[in-house]
């Protein structure tokens, strides 16, 4: 997650755990450990979160002034709307 904010992997660390200590989602509904064997033949363990971790990431770590592309209200410019007339 940290690559797909663009934040630093200690911002994202911070914010999932505060979600988690708040109670606004429960680890055990939206993390799963994964273990993975790398080439040098050790094991690591990987959490990986659902959609509604990242959801919230995003509003918690996007500025304000970027959420409004993402909001239900937002209809980008005519310009960028796709041309679906097929007359």
């Amino acid at each position: 997650m940290a690559n797909l904010f663009q934040r630093d992997r200690a911002v994202v660390v911070r914010h999932i755990r505060n979600i988690y200590k708040t109670g606004e989602l429960l680890p055990d509904s939206t993390c799963a450990k994964i273990a993975q064997v790398a080439k040098d033949g050790k094991k690591r363990v990987m959490d990986f979160y659902s959609l509604d971790m990242i959801k919230i990431q995003f509003l918690r770590v996007i500025p304000r002034k970027c959420r409004k592309c993402a909001s239900a209200e937002y209809s980008p410019p005519v310009k960028y709307r796709p041309n679906y007339d097929t007359s």
